[in-house]
């Protein structure tokens, strides 16, 4: 049986929560973690896979082999950043004018890939330099 790969999508909610979960439902189940991070939300994600596991054996019915994909609900992610850092920081970080930021944020406009690729190459720019302090 070859392993199918499924995709999981990571957002977060306005209040800071994070959630994973599997869109196709063509299964009799569905998957979902939640948590404080994005983190938290894939443990939990995985947690809820061999719960399911567990269930679908118990039930006589084989649990399908599958893998998973990450990807991240991208408005969500943004707007969750820009409360956190606000966007004259995420306009310094990524070169993108504050206002088309703010049309990214409220979802007025979809950002194209090379502004995407902009925000992340900022956020990642952003995280490596956190990683890097050392206070004494």
């Amino acid at each position: 049986m070859n392993m199918k790969k499924e995709k999981v999508i990571v957002e977060v909610s306005q209040d800071g929560l994070f959630a994973a979960y599997m869109p196709n439902d063509e299964y009799n189940f569905g998957l979902a973690g939640y948590g404080d991070s994005e983190q938290e939300a894939i443990d939990d994600f995985y947690i809820t896979v061999e719960e399911m596991k567990e269930l679908e054996k118990e039930n006589g019915r084989v649990f399908p082999d599958l893998s998973f994909e990450f990807e991240y609900d991208k408005e969500s992610l943004l707007k969750y950043y820009s409360s956190l850092i606000g966007v004259n920081t995420l306009h310094k970080m990524t070169g993108i004018p504050k206002s088309r930021l703010n049309q990214y944020i409220l979802d007025e406009t979809k950002p194209t890939k090379k502004s995407l690729q902009k925000i992340q190459d900022g956020i990642r720019k952003f995280a490596e330099s956190l990683n890097r302090v050392a206070l004494m």
